[in-house]
């Protein structure tokens, strides 16, 4: 694992060769566990393990992970905005969770088969409620397959209900408001990543939901997926090559960061890359995201 004052010092080489005089590193971080599991290593657990398959209905029957529930991203957002994605609550968050039989307290892997941005805004919502024992599948659904492992077509029947509730404390680190993005919009202490594509960053393309097209003054855009090997095995990349393309970026990695993108789901991929592969702590995704960030600036011009 790459650590926080490593990446710092390599940020600084990267774009300071004729620049200030280069700080001494950090003191590396604690050596720690990552929320990031193998194909290999979850094969032989799976019976102590509850496996969420995050897509949609008809794809998960087509294929999925022996013992896998299935959740679609529509049963993880609220209806309770004038705007769309925002995260459910947690008692409604709870109720989902007991309904497919995951248990308090037991290990929960999530996968998608999309470079794991669907199954990493669920990894969020777990950790922000205060289930903690989660673990995104790197490679997700492809790089299972390509490791010729059994899998699994049509329905898997829920466990039976087991009263599945949050019992440890959230983490309330992992979120931030409008309010509190408006605020680090104007702080220098703080870099605003926006995970979208180019396109939904410079206006060019306009994504449903959104109500105008554009983005949040002042953020730096960063595509989620350059964390991922898209197209061959899925996995996520090097610490080395993340680092590397985000110093390129202009992010500023010894600063405070927030993510953000249409939903708040890609901006939670770069969350989980930040906080668990790279090792920052100080690392929040805005769950509102620019389909909020886009509908309160509209209400403010009409006022």
């Amino acid at each position: 694992m790459v650590h926080l004052g490593r990446l710092i010092f390599v940020a600084v080489l990267f774009v300071g060769c004729a620049g200030p005089e280069i700080p001494p590193p950090i003191e590396p971080k604690v050596e720690r566990e990552i929320d990031l599991v193998q194909p290999s290593q979850i094969q032989t657990e799976l019976e102590s393990t509850t496996i969420i398959d995050i897509r949609k209905r008809a794809e998960y029957l087509s294929g999925h992970l022996p013992g896998a529930q299935q959740l679609w991203r529509d049963n993880l957002q609220s209806d309770e905005y004038p705007f769309g994605g925002m995260c459910v609550g947690k008692e409604r968050l709870a109720f989902l969770l007991d309904s497919i039989g995951c248990t308090t307290g037991q290990k929960i892997v999530v996968y998608d088969a999309k470079g794991g941005c669907d199954a990493a805004r669920l990894w969020w919502m777990l950790k922000y409620y205060g289930h903690h024992n989660v673990q995104l599948l790197d490679g997700g659904l492809q790089l299972w397959e390509q490791s010729a492992l059994a899998v699994d077509t049509g329905f898997t029947a829920a466990p039976l209900s087991k009263g599945f509730r949050f019992v440890e404390p959230g983490d309330e680190t992992l979120i931030v408001s409008y309010e509190q993005v408006q605020a680090a919009s104007k702080d220098p202490g703080v870099v605003i990543v926006d995970t979208r594509t180019s396109e939904e960053y410079d206006g060019s393309a306009l994504k449903e939901g959104a109500f105008y097209a554009g983005h949040i003054p002042g953020s730096i855009n960063f595509d989620w997926g350059r964390c991922v090997e898209m197209g061959s095995d899925w996995k996520l990349k090097s610490t080395d090559a993340i680092v590397s393309d985000m110093v390129a970026a202009g992010i500023d990695t010894s600063k405070r960061i927030i993510t953000y993108c249409h939903t708040g789901v890609r901006s939670a991929h770069t969350t989980f890359v930040m906080r668990e592969l790279l090792g920052f702590d100080d690392v929040s995704n805005y769950d509102g995201s620019w389909s909020e960030w886009s509908f309160r600036t509209l209400e403010k011009m009409k006022n």
